[in-house]
């Protein structure tokens, strides 16, 4: 599975790249992991 979108986000000096949050959940969702799931609830929680 290949990201379609980079968000930056600083920690601390470093720039790392990750999805969006839509596409992050979208991927969850197709793990379908219970970890995963409750990785849905925490994205949900920041939307």
């Amino acid at each position: 599975m290949q990201p379609r979108t980079r968000v930056v986000i600083r920690v601390n000096r470093a720039i790392v790249y990750v999805p969006s949050c839509a596409e992050l959940r979208i991927m969850f969702e197709r793990f379908g992991r219970s970890k995963d799931l409750e990785r849905i609830n925490l994205l949900d929680r920041l939307a």
